[in-house]
């Protein structure tokens, strides 16, 4: 005629570390009290006194060092929990997919749980991600990467001193990082003006090879390359 039960736990699979049993048993009462005196009483199905009837099938076993009542379908020699690697898109926290472009994919451990009675298998991953679903930040076919238009030097009027300018273009999302790599040297490049990169280094006479990295804010990169001279001191 009624079934009751009150969940008392963490919404993830670790031991509850706080709690009392006093908040269960007053939350119990207030609804078990009435169910017993105004509908069960009355018509005879229980009376004071009246006891459970343990269930076919209950176990007591000694788990850990504490005995408890459990359901017939556990088995405490199998592995309910495993962790496994699961690879997300870092700007949706979604699955990652075939459209999640490389420097978007973190893989994470998730905790992989299979339900003892439906066989379902239940992906836990950290706060803030999601196992179910999948990235629909990138679209595959749509979106457009940035690219580097170019890659030049300029003097800057003290001696010595020059500017590495690279002008980049942003795709579907915004630019959000360049970096500039000289004579075996990487530099965070700070915009100066539409589509200007830059950096300010010490030249040495002769020509060298500048290397450009793009990342935009959804992680889609570019790369691009030029030569520079810099001029005899």
């Amino acid at each position: 005629k009624a079934t009751v039960a009150i969940w008392w736990g963490n919404h993830v699979p670790k031991a509850l570390r706080s709690g009392s049993s006093y908040n269960i048993s007053t939350m119990m009462r207030s609804i078990m009290e009435p169910t017993f005196n105004d509908v069960f009483k009355p018509d005879g199905t229980w009376k004071p006194n009246d006891w459970f009837t343990k269930p076919a099938g209950i176990q007591s076993l000694s788990i850990n060092g504490r005995t408890d009542l459990y359901p017939s379908w556990y088995n405490k020699n199998q592995k309910k929990t495993t962790t496994v690697k699961m690879k997300f898109d870092k700007v949706s926290k979604k699955k990652a997919n075939a459209c999640t472009p490389p420097g978007a994919i973190e893989e994470l451990d998730v905790i992989k749980m299979i339900d003892p009675l439906t066989k379902q298998v239940i992906y836990t991953p950290p706060d803030g991600y999601d196992a179910e679903r999948e990235d629909d930040v990138h679209r595959c076919g749509t979106d457009q990467s940035p690219f580097v238009s170019d890659v030049m030097s300029l003097a800057t009027g003290e001696s010595g001193r020059y500017y590495i300018i690279t002008h980049v273009r942003a795709g579907t999302h915004t630019v959000s990082n360049v970096t500039i790599s000289f004579n075996g040297q990487s530099f965070n490049a700070s915009q100066y003006a539409d589509g200007g990169w830059r950096i300010i280094v010490d030249g040495l006479p002769g020509s060298y090879t500048v290397n450009v990295s793009v990342t935009d804010s959804a992680y889609y990169t570019a790369e691009g390359s030029d030569s520079i001279t810099f001029p005899g001191m």
